[in-house]
């Protein structure tokens, strides 16, 4: 049973890809899903935004770094992660958002978003024993850039597993994914 989820994105997005979040918060928030996310503006924010609008027993947490004050408005509970190391406290931060049941990220995504889904990548395909579905919800082109990405030698995506993994434009799909599965 899936009762959080992580929300990956970037702070400066467009107005669209700020909606596709905004109605990523709403469904999770619908279907009672606690919502984890980096806690600032942009992605972070709109996910948090559509939480609070529908649900507000229903958390949405944001994981800050000291070293970068100031949680969106809507997250109602900010986890600072306090070491003082700037590496310490960004891996530390990535440990308790790659701790939730599922994983969407929403794009088209900063250079941090793509090394933050890069690392969840590998932990997903090669180290948990059980892997952990992840959406990818983004527009226009984007989408056939991550599925080039992904791509392997053959140009497939075949070392993914369909049951963990899946690519859309609709927030629609990429939450019914993440929460219920193939």
């Amino acid at each position: 049973m899936i009762n959080s989820i992580s929300v990956f994105g970037g702070t400066n997005v467009d107005e669209y890809t700020y909606r596709l979040a905004h109605e990523v918060g709403i469904i999770l928030a619908k279907n009672n899903i606690l919502v984890h996310n980096g806690g600032y503006g942009g992605v972070m924010e709109a996910v948090s935004k559509g939480v609070v609008s529908v649900h507000p027993k229903i958390k949405a947490i944001g994981h800050t770094l000291v070293s970068i004050p100031g949680a969106n408005p809507y997250v109602e509970e900010a986890r600072i992660v306090p070491t003082g190391n700037p590496a310490s406290d960004y891996f530390g931060r990535l440990l308790t958002l790659f701790m939730s049941d599922a994983f969407i990220f929403v794009g088209p995504a900063s250079l941090g978003t793509l090394a933050e889904f890069n690392q969840l990548l590998v932990l997903n395909t090669k180290f948990w024993e059980q892997p952990k579905r992840l959406a990818i919800l983004c527009h226009n082109v984007s989408l056939d850039i991550v599925k080039f990405h992904l791509e392997d030698h053959r140009g497939t995506l075949s070392w993914l597993n369909p049951n963990y993994f899946f690519v859309t434009r609709s927030s629609i799909e990429a939450t019914h994914f993440v929460i219920n599965g193939r």
